[in-house]
């Protein structure tokens, strides 16, 4: 990763790193990408993918609502977007202009 690159990085991320912290940040996110690298060369076939999407739908945890009914009604009604079917919208957070 160029020095160009990791500041575009920083920047679309929205980040502001200390000079002192910049050079093991950088090392830190090449590591990644090392690594991401490597699982890109992995050959897998398509039992070893089934075994993580083709599991047993039952096993799985149900999601559950942490939060009684006032505080969700308050969350709700806060939120600036809602959708037809009761959903909250989120807009994007990346200025795809940069």
């Amino acid at each position: 990763m160029t020095k160009e690159q990791f500041d575009l990085l920083l920047q679309l991320a929205h980040l502001d790193v200390d000079d002192a912290d910049r050079e093991a940040l950088m090392e830190d996110i090449e590591q990644v990408l090392q690594y991401v690298n490597k699982l890109q060369d992995l050959e897998l076939t398509q039992d070893a993918a089934h075994q993580t999407v083709g599991r047993d739908v039952s096993s799985l945890r149900a999601d559950t609502i942490n939060m009684d009914a006032e505080e969700g009604k308050a969350v709700r009604e806060a939120f600036p977007v809602t959708d037809s079917s009761g959903l909250l919208e989120a807009h994007a957070v990346i200025d795809r202009d940069l």
